[in-house]
């Protein structure tokens, strides 16, 4: 195993995330490789440290500064509004350019299928939609 791969699995291992397949793997790499080894380690005390962290109760005061943010947030909108319909009207532009596109590329390959079987007469004719018949 690469280290690479070794640290991508240390997480998962520290979250007991791993089946013994594969934590038999990484603890086989663990045990040659110093560098990840130490690397699960530090890993292991952020863990531990984060649990360790008291989670904040949020306090009516915060909710109603939460709630002005969200206020302001959707009074900016007509803003965002203008840029969606930017948005909306390139897209539709563009849907139509390559609806276009593909309408000429299959005149185009019926065409050129036609003339192919004028030009080749023991080739059958291609029909209107392009298979042969």
């Amino acid at each position: 195993m690469r280290c690479s791969e070794a640290r991508r699995r240390i997480s998962r291992a520290l979250d007991d995330e791993l089946d013994s397949r594969d934590a038999a793997a990484l603890a086989e790499h663990l045990a040659g490789c110093a560098e990840c080894a130490r690397f699960k380690a530090d890993q292991a005390r952020i863990n531990a440290a984060l649990a360790a962290m008291p989670i904040p109760e949020a306090t009516e005061q915060d909710a109603l500064r939460m709630a002005a943010r969200v206020r302001g947030a959707v009074e900016a909108a007509p803003e965002l509004a203008r840029v969606s319909w930017v948005f909306r009207a390139s897209a539709l532009a563009a849907m139509l350019l390559l609806a276009a596109g593909v309408v000429f590329l299959s005149i185009q390959l019926r065409d050129a299928r036609t003339q192919i079987a004028a030009s080749a007469p023991g080739l059958p004719p291609a029909t209107r939609t392009g298979t042969l018949n």
